[in-house]
């Protein structure tokens, strides 16, 4: 496991193996689950939700460890644990570090943030005889349950980009070859894209016909203008379209606000992918569209 990665999901961010990639993701910044996977195994869970009054962590992994020991002795295996132990740096906020050894062996974290009133838990997995210690010790050293700043990095396989905080997660399809994260604030909306197999998928289209194609749900409220060039994006020349919103879509919005919207587009001749952003947004709010384009990450190098 001499290759590390960013993990980094609804807030959260942590560091993980290389090899570990998301299984599942559910839920909000308030109260959601990830799980990373290796080819074999589960490798990491990570579960947070806001808290409903002060939390008893001592409890929390007396009642976890109980229900491992009592597994374990229903299937005949040797049931070992250990706590309060030192396996990060989190002394600035109420936690306990614990292990254990059945079937499997795992280590685990739970914390309260006292700043985002969230109570976190995570176990890292291994077989039995797996050296996992010092692994664990990287993840929950590395651990952030919420970041900095007006924006957070999301990551997750190879596909990194930030999002302004005040936007949330509407919806998400992963699927081979193609990611399509949507987020909303209020009317607002940003949508992340990006596509494998770019040669393949275009079938002799350019990236921004196929885009659009592929866009033209979310773009028929609009009046669309010319394809023009749009600004260089990490090295990577890009097409940008730009429109109004058509009469119907102004008079849906209660506030009779004038909506654009943005598209930019490109493709990485490196990785094979086309990549694009749309954000529809009040007037003079388009440079929504271009940082988010910027802060995507389509290779490394």
């Amino acid at each position: 496991m001499d290759e590390w990665s960013r993990f980094a999901w609804q807030g959260m961010l942590l560091e993980v193996p290389e090899g570990w990639t998301m299984g599942a993701a559910q839920g909000s910044k308030e109260s959601g689950y990830a799980r990373l996977d290796d080819e074999e195994l589960v490798r990491l869970e990570v579960k947070w939700e806001k808290e409903k009054g002060p939390p008893d962590l001592k409890r929390v992994v007396t009642k976890y460890l109980e229900g491992i020991s009592k597994a374990a002795r229903k299937g005949g295996t040797e049931f070992w644990s250990k706590r309060d132990m030192r396996l990060g740096r989190l002394e600035d906020r109420e936690h306990e570090y614990f292990a254990w050894r059945a079937d499997m062996q795992g280590y685990g974290l739970v914390f309260r943030c006292a700043e985002c009133k969230k109570v976190v838990f995570t176990r890292v997995l291994g077989r039995r005889g797996e050296g996992m210690e010092q692994v664990a010790r990287r993840v929950f050293s590395s651990m952030v349950d919420h970041q900095e700043g007006d924006e957070e990095v999301w990551r997750f396989y190879d596909f990194e980009f930030r999002a302004p905080k005040d936007f949330k997660l509407d919806k998400s399809l992963l699927r081979a070859g193609l990611f399509q994260m949507m987020f909303s604030r209020g009317r607002d909306e940003l949508e992340f894209l990006r596509q494998g197999l770019a040669d393949f998928v275009l079938k002799g289209k350019t990236p921004m016909e196929w885009f659009l194609d592929f866009e033209s749900k979310q773009l028929r409220g609009f009046v669309l203008g010319e394809e023009e060039e749009g600004p260089e994006v990490r090295g990577h020349e890009s097409r940008e379209v730009e429109g109004k919103a058509k009469v119907f879509r102004r008079i849906a919005s209660a506030f009779m606000r004038r909506e654009e919207v943005r598209c930019i587009v490109w493709k990485c001749e490196k990785e094979d992918k086309v990549l694009g952003v749309r954000a529809v947004t009040r007037k003079g709010d388009e440079g929504i569209c271009e940082r988010a384009a910027q802060s995507v990450v389509c290779h490394v190098g």
